[in-house]
């Protein structure tokens, strides 16, 4: 039976709290921690995007070619990576590999 009531939570929409803590701006984030050659190359993803099946839940991290999410998938109910690519050319040879494993 609690199985059953763990598994239902995790259908709730997510409700974020929007007081009782200091924000940061995710603009001002990214500004402070990339490269002025990349600005503008990153998609500008908020948490609780949707793409396809997977909501963005939280922000990895990021390097030169993407951008990396923790996300929920809403079909499978579980949790995976996303990578958001960069729109750099440069990394094209990656995003083959990438999608070659899938």
């Amino acid at each position: 039976m609690g199985q059953k009531y763990i598994s239902k939570i995790s259908h709730l929409p997510t409700c974020f709290p929007t007081s009782g803590f200091d924000t940061v701006s995710p603009s001002r984030y990214l500004t402070r921690n990339v490269l002025k050659s990349f600005k503008g190359q990153y998609y500008p993803v908020n948490i609780g995007d949707v793409f396809d099946s997977q909501k963005t839940r939280s922000l990895f991290g990021f390097g030169v070619t993407s951008t990396i999410w923790l996300a929920r998938d809403l079909q499978g109910h579980r949790y995976v990576t996303l990578n958001v690519y960069s729109r750099s050319e440069a990394n094209q040879e990656e995003f083959q590999i990438y999608k070659h494993l899938n």
